[in-house]
């Protein structure tokens, strides 16, 4: 309907202003006037009283820092602050009493985030030249700044180790670091020229430190050889254990710099999820002092405060909770949809005021030379880790294979990623680095939030997952659909619901059905109603486990996939097949009449895709073979089953010609002549064997033993009248630093011998 189609259409994010004068309100300005998205809008008045503006916007391709100022007529032109040509990220501004303004940003141009700045001159607008504030190997994101009362820039920004993001999972433990494990603040001062820091770290006052004593402290973890990198800073090794984030630095009236971060509290859990506070700390000259706990700031990890100097010292903050870790609340329920008759969101949002008060008394902070600041003049590029990852996904990315005079493409993706919106997603990290991810780190063409209702089926975290799922769309690279998990325990099982348009609420439950009723299960069909009334799709995953099903429910025309691999668990193909479970070793438990090949054997028809689920990343790809990347076209392929597993990024084209037709995985068909299969592997490693499966029988293995594999079988032995199914998978040689060969599952095709239709 007209409705729906027109729901499908892609928002564009603008800045807007308006001025306040007189108690009058002016007519709203569009800043940012672009036809892509434009987010995250940071701003602060010169010493002269103009208004300076910085935020986050798509030119040429890719999120870039940009800028205007107001001037005698009105606002100045568009300016480009970020030189980079990658993405930049999360702009913060900052204004001295001397006529500067410095805007900083985070960027991913080398293959790891490093932060930047630029001082402009409040009078003329003149920019100068862009330097880097911190640019090792690690993990050093979303800054923070202010100008102290004698002109010194402090900037913060947040921390986590090398290879961010990179491969982690229950087969990977050594080359790659989960996107929340380890949080620090890292601190710098730019004064006269030259790159100083405090005398004493800001990690030392804030929770987990192990300066303090306490029962609060924890010890730090032994860093692993896969952690070190050459110019590693110290930070993180300082609090390795600790969860401190999104610093916010202030200075006060007397040049005191404050520094407020969130904090996990450990593992403390409650009906809305992991909890985080905020904490303060501050430099009083010659040491931090704290942290002082901020109350009534329980709430969601990415949760910031607004922070304003007092005129006789110290600080005022505005801040929110959402009360997840108050009694009264908990015992309200969970306020989630797990129920038709789950009733409204018990829980609320408040905003509170906090004034951290202190005597006045003038600062003269003790500095000393930063760590590691002669780095900061070199040039560095990206590692060879990174070129040959970045060309890996050029190569998928560029590959096309004619389906019948239509060019496909691989899209590469996944939508199963967790973050802290999930009850428990405590291990998962913010929603922003969720995209962080999926546009920079896995360099993916579409990704999908998997949280669990998005946040419960709750309002709020429903409406900003649709809502960010829009504004960190970059047109024709990055677009990605509105998605969710649906959690419902064997036998029905857990799937992952994907839609192309914005606008559709989470699905409540019916009551399970019993293990032995081997009927349709009520929720399921309803689920299935629910995806075709709203044009959806859904996948199931970990099969066999507590969270899979016994394929009492089918659906193809809304449930034309699987999740056959999972990077956070198992294989579920078949047993004895790589990395499957077992009865022994099964992560999240043993149903075995959830393995896939069960599926198929009642007549299911599934494609496979791989997703991530809880922490783990960069080694489950749901790989799509579309016409091109927009939302679109990405369901309508999956409805097709046009898309298969990879575990890296592999190529995999499998074919059949029949009566001048040729046909992809995926398809079902006849042939009045032998299935004759055809298969082109482009793996990132040799290939050590490729196996043909037919009718859940390992019918042929290959050994190529090279990176480009071509291979052609016929079927010696068709049986007429009888529809079998065959697929692939690839598994590539080990390499030195993997635990495993990496996989690809080339899906099946459905093939009916027909030898009297010649």
């Amino acid at each position: 309907n007209k409705a729906w189609k027109d729901s499908k259409a892609a928002p564009n994010f603008e800045i807007w202003a308006r001025a306040y004068q007189n108690g009058k309100l002016s007519d709203p300005v569009n800043l940012s006037q672009n036809d892509a998205n434009d987010i995250s809008p940071v701003a602060t008045t010169d010493s002269t009283g103009k208004v300076w503006l910085a935020w986050q916007g798509v030119r040429d391709g890719a999120f870039q820092i940009l800028s205007r100022h107001q001037t005698a007529s009105g606002w100045s032109k568009e300016s480009r602050v970020s030189t980079q040509t990658r993405n930049c990220w999360t702009p913060a501004i900052a204004a001295s009493n001397d006529a500067k303004v410095a805007i900083a940003w985070d960027t991913y141009e080398k293959g790891d985030y490093d932060v930047w700045m630029r001082e402009f001159s409040a009078a003329t607008g003149a920019p100068k030249d862009a330097q880097p504030v911190a640019q090792s190997p690690l993990y050093e994101a979303r800054p923070s700044m202010a100008y102290d009362g004698d002109s010194r820039l402090w900037i913060s920004w947040e921390l986590s180790g090398a290879t961010w993001g990179k491969d982690w999972g229950a087969y990977e433990r050594e080359n790659g670091i989960g996107l929340y494990r380890d949080r620090q603040i890292g601190m710098r001062v730019w004064t006269d020229g030259k790159w100083m820091e405090p005398q004493t770290s800001v990690t030392t006052a804030l929770p987990g430190s192990p300066a303090r004593k306490g029962p609060k402290n924890l010890p730090p973890r032994k860093p692993e050889a896969s952690d070190r990198t050459k110019g590693q800073e110290a930070e993180v090794e300082e609090a390795s254990n600790a969860y401190n984030n999104l610093g916010r630095i202030m200075a006060d009236h007397d040049g005191r710099i404050w520094l407020i971060a969130r904090s996990r509290q450990g593992s403390f859990h409650t009906p809305l999820g992991s909890v985080w506070m905020n904490y303060a700390t501050y430099f009083d000259g010659s040491k931090w002092v704290g942290p002082i706990l901020v109350p009534h700031s329980d709430n969601l990890l990415y949760n910031l405060p607004a922070v304003a100097a007092l005129p006789k010292g110290g600080i005022v903050l505005a801040h929110s909770s959402d009360h997840r870790q108050s009694k009264h609340i908990q015992r309200l329920g969970t306020g989630s949809n797990a129920k038709l008759d789950g009733g409204r969101d018990p829980f609320d949002n408040d905003v509170f005021l906090s004034r951290l008060e202190i005597p006045s008394t003038k600062i003269a902070p003790a500095l000393k030379t930063a760590k590691n600041a002669k780095d900061l003049a070199l040039t560095p590029s990206p590692t060879p880790e990174t070129i040959q990852e970045r060309g890996e996904i050029q190569r998928v990315r560029n590959y096309r294979f004619d389906y019948n005079g239509t060019p496909l493409q691989v899209i590469r993706g996944e939508f199963h990623r967790h973050t802290e919106i999930s009850g428990d997603g405590g291990n998962d990290g913010p929603l922003e680095d969720m995209w962080r991810y999926g546009i920079d780190v896995a360099g993916m063409d579409w990704l999908g939030n998997g949280d669990h209702d998005n946040g419960a089926g709750r309002e709020y975290p429903w409406w900003l997952t649709q809502k960010t799922t829009d504004a960190f769309r970059i047109a024709g690279k990055f677009e990605p659909p509105f998605t969710y998990e649906r959690s419902v325990k064997y036998p029905e099982g857990h799937r992952n619901v994907v839609f192309e348009q914005r606008g559709v609420r989470t699905l409540p439950r019916l009551p399970i059905s019993k293990r032995d009723n081997p009927e349709p299960a009520p929720d399921t069909l309803m689920l299935y109603q629910y995806l075709r009334t709203f044009h959806g799709v859904c996948a199931s995953h970990t099969s066999a486990t507590a969270m899979g099903t016994d394929w009492r429910n089918s659906d193809p025309e809304v449930e034309p996939m699987v999740e056959i691999y999972q990077g956070a668990r198992q294989n579920y193909e078949r047993p004895g097949a790589p990395r499957c479970p077992t009865a022994e070793d099964s992560i999240g438990g043993w149903e075995p009449l959830g393995f896939v090949n069960l599926a198929f054997k009642k007549g299911i028809r599934f494609s496979f895709q791989s997703s991530s689920d809880h922490g783990s990343t960069h080694i489950s790809y749901a790989m799509v073979c579309a016409e091109n990347n927009s939302r679109e076209a990405l369901l309508k392929a999956m409805r097709l089953r046009h898309t298969y597993a990879a575990t890296d990024n592999i190529l995999a084209e499998f074919t059949c010609k029949a009566a001048g037709k040729t046909y992809m995985m995926g398809d079902a068909f006849s042939t009045a002549n032998a299935p004759s299969l055809n298969l082109h592997l482009v793996g990132t490693a040799p290939f050590a064997r490729v196996v043909l499966v037919k009718d859940d029988e390992e019918i042929q293995t290959w050994e190529p033993n090279k990176a480009d594999v071509s291979l052609s079988w016929t079927d010696p032995n068709p049986t007429p009248g009888k529809t079998s199914y065959y697929y692939f998978r690839g598994e590539q040689q080990k390499q030195p630093k993997e635990s495993n060969g990496e996989l690809v599952w080339a899906s099946p095709m459905w093939i009916t011998h027909s030898p009297d239709k010649k």
